[in-house]
């Protein structure tokens, strides 16, 4: 939705460079000069223990946006196999 009004308005908003890199490349947004006071973003997660069903297969689905690197959705069902104790095989 934020793509479509900086696209469609003349609007604007804060995004990491990553977030509109597609946009930026396809010469739908700019880049302004403007120096974020305080860059660093703080990320939080949160987990709870024992949550897959034990002792039977489990069917996790998993989702990401357009825009996620491949590698991220890699490292995601990594974490999620070793809590079984189990490696993903990758080629």
């Amino acid at each position: 939705m934020t793509r479509a009004i900086l696209t469609e308005t003349d609007r604007i908003t804060l995004l990491s460079r990553y977030e509109s890199r597609a946009e930026q490349e396809m010469g739908f947004l700019t880049v302004l000069p403007f120096a974020v006071p305080h860059p660093a973003r703080q990320l939080q997660v949160t987990t709870r223990a024992d949550w897959l069903p034990a002792g039977r297969p489990a069917r996790i689905g998993v989702t990401a946006g357009a825009s996620t690197p491949n590698n991220k959705i890699g490292e995601t069902v990594a974490r999620i196999l070793a809590t079984r104790g189990l490696v993903l095989q990758t080629a």
